[in-house]
């Protein structure tokens, strides 16, 4: 979509953030909405947030004298974990892709340095990608912003781990159709027709 159409329709939408967030549970349980395009709806993605922002891990020596490398331990007790957290039953722990799209107001929140602002900063300084949780929490536990579960990024994670496929042409119908503004990952350094497509059907979409 160009860029105007895009701008255009940020203005005139009813949400001032488009932001992929789900709550971070030791339990979770299925969910009676649509996936996300990440997957973070599904109950597994939701339990790994819940061990890489909630849960503490204590590394502790080896058992055997022969192993060089310590070995994690979680600690997924709420008695023993609410002496650790920023959380509460006000201000919970979310999380999801880091990717999002946020209007004047939403970018005030994040720069606003709350108690809850700066507690949540310092807890996530030290976890493994806390970009996936700081924005969501932020902002997901506000009630006065209006929020799209939809973040407009177009990516495919079907039987993918770390990273999403590499987008080829034959993923165009389903990427247009999806009215996203953006895409990744695409192949770099290898023959692709994708990106000169998707630049075709831009300048065909100016006219």
């Amino acid at each position: 979509m160009p860029g105007k159409k895009v701008a255009k329709e940020l203005r005139e939408g009813a949400f001032d953030l488009y932001m992929d967030y789900h709550l971070a549970e030791r339990y979770p349980t299925p969910l009676p909405v649509a996936k996300s395009r990440m997957g973070s709806s599904e109950p597994e993605w939701r339990r790994k947030a819940y061990d890489r922002y909630i849960a503490k891990t204590i590394m502790y020596p080896p058992l055997i004298v022969k192993e060089e490398a310590r070995r994690p331990f979680l600690i997924r007790s709420d008695m023993l974990l609410r002496w650790f957290l920023p959380y509460s039953p006000t201000w919970k722990c979310y999380a999801g892709d880091h990717w999002f799209t946020g209007n004047r107001k939403v970018a005030g929140i994040l720069l606003s340095e709350t108690t809850n602002n700066n507690k949540t900063l310092k807890h996530l300084r030290r976890r493994f990608a806390p970009e996936e949780s700081f924005y969501q929490t932020v902002l997901a536990n506000r009630t006065d912003i209006r929020i799209s579960l939809d973040n407009k990024r177009y990516t495919d994670w079907a039987g993918q781990d770390a990273h999403p496929k590499l987008l080829e042409l034959t993923d165009l119908p389903s990427m247009l159709e999806s009215r996203c503004y953006f895409a990744r990952k695409f192949a770099t350094g290898r023959p692709s027709r994708i990106l000169d497509e998707l630049d075709r059907v831009i300048i065909n979409n100016r006219q």
